[in-house]
């Protein structure tokens, strides 16, 4: 069995790692082979993420026979995006498993019970939405700066010196104190520069 493992976290401010180590426990177990593993830094909201993407590209071209997820939500956590996913790959012959739930898509228990988890996920997106409007409006009253600090301009000349030097993206991270993520951002030019970091509240993005 040809696996591809398949990991989404919100924000860069956390990591794929724990996913990453289910997946590779869950596969070992059964003796599947993981033919690669893709992964978004992205809200669970955003239909369109280059892992994802990807992903269901490499789906067309019968490069695995399964997708291993943690759980639904990590998928999406958007119903229709959730059975779009799925016929995607339900129309190249790829199945779907979860480590954290006991689900075939191939049957229509499996895919009912899909649905179910799917709408669960749905319903924990819109109650963290309601939340984190409430936790800025209350930051907004206090008189607090909202929004995710960016990095200062030293960081991101020493990221792309220790980039060049060969330097994995981890060793990165630990050496600088910047996340995983946002490392990745500095390195793929994706990530933007503040001269000068202003303490405040972070944007609580949902996942």
């Amino acid at each position: 069995m040809k696996i591809a493992g398949y990991m989404r976290v919100s924000t860069d401010h956390q990591t794929n790692l724990n996913q990453e180590i289910r997946i590779t426990e869950f596969c070992k177990r059964r003796e599947w082979e993981i033919i690669e593993i893709y992964q978004d830094v992205e809200s669970g909201r955003k239909r369109k993420r280059e892992g994802l993407n990807k992903l269901l590209s490499d789906a067309r071209k019968d490069k695995f026979d399964k997708v291993v997820a943690v759980r639904v939500d990590r998928l999406s956590r958007s119903l229709i995006d959730l059975i779009e996913i799925s016929g995607k790959l339900s129309d190249n012959a790829v199945s779907i498993s979860f480590t954290e739930h006991d689900i075939d898509i191939s049957s229509s228990m499996g895919r009912a019970m899909f649905q179910i988890m799917g709408v669960f996920a749905e319903l924990e997106r819109e109650i963290i939405i309601e939340r984190t409007k409430a936790g800025q409006r209350r930051a907004r009253k206090e008189g607090k700066r909202i929004g995710r600090p960016k990095i200062n301009g030293m960081t991101i000349d020493k990221i792309r010196r220790l980039n060049k030097e060969g330097l994995s993206i981890r060793q990165i991270s630990k050496d600088t104190g910047v996340s995983v993520g946002s490392v990745q951002k500095v390195v793929s030019g994706k990530r933007g520069v503040s001269p000068v970091k202003k303490p405040g509240v972070h944007n609580m993005e949902v996942i």
